[in-house]
């Protein structure tokens, strides 16, 4: 896979073949994340149900999600590491991806600003702090803000039309309207409400997370061999 585009055709593409051989390994990476949808069924109110997303999101959830990246970025460059090696990299960066987490929610970074998307992977694969992991995610994405940006809005509409359609299967199934499915999905233990959640959990689970995950690990390595490129071509 020696291509260096980061054209959502050739990611998507990629990011299946890649993703295949170590796809029940990468799973592993989310079972907290499945322990979380399971216990939201059980709290049917909707602002603890918020609160307990952050309060994952700022602790398991940063680890395994850091741990994550780096695992597959290893696999993706074919060096040896374990799931274990993993985490315990992602547990010595807790501090720093604790508050790189804060400050990406408080900021809407991930949403608004592709050419700072890469700093996680700044801090949690080539080591640099916080400070230093915006400007090198700035550096990195030089030229490439625009085309990033549409490749992450591509593959998103697409995964999103697949996560929509347990709603559809629901409504369906159960002669519901989608829109009483996913307004009230919180507010009862209705079976086609529970049946709705856990094909999106599955999905989630099983589908968007893995690749997203693959996704955005492989254009990281690609903006990184169009950097090493540049200098090369600089040099010579």
């Amino acid at each position: 896979m020696t291509t260096k585009s980061i054209k959502p055709g050739r990611l998507i593409r990629d990011s299946l073949i890649t993703v295949i051989p170590i796809y029940r390994l990468l799973l592993v990476f989310y079972i907290p994340r499945l322990i979380l949808y399971l216990l939201k069924f059980v709290i049917p109110n909707i602002l603890l149900s918020n609160i307990l997303d952050q309060l994952y999101s700022l602790s398991i959830g940063s680890i395994f999600g850091g741990a994550a990246l780096f695992f597959s970025y290893k696999k993706i460059n074919k060096e040896k590491t374990t799931i274990d090696q993993a985490l315990q990299k992602a547990i010595k960066k807790f501090s720093e991806l604790l508050l790189l987490s804060i400050i990406l929610s408080l900021l809407f970074i991930p949403d608004f600003i592709p050419r700072l998307w890469f700093v996680l992977y700044a801090v949690m694969i080539e080591d640099y702090s916080i400070a230093d992991a915006f400007k090198r995610s700035w550096q990195l994405t030089k030229g490439y803000g625009w085309q990033i940006f549409r490749s992450i809005l591509i593959v998103k509409s697409i995964l999103w039309v697949l996560i929509f359609l347990p709603s559809l299967i629901s409504a369906s199934t159960f002669g519901i309207s989608v829109w009483d499915i996913n307004r009230g999905e919180l507010l009862t233990n209705n079976p086609a409400f529970i049946f709705n959640r856990l094909l999106t959990i599955c999905i989630n689970l099983f589908v968007y997370n893995p690749f997203m995950t693959m996704y955005q690990v492989l254009m990281f390595v690609r903006l990184l061999a169009l950097e090493k490129r540049k200098l090369d071509s600089v040099a010579t």
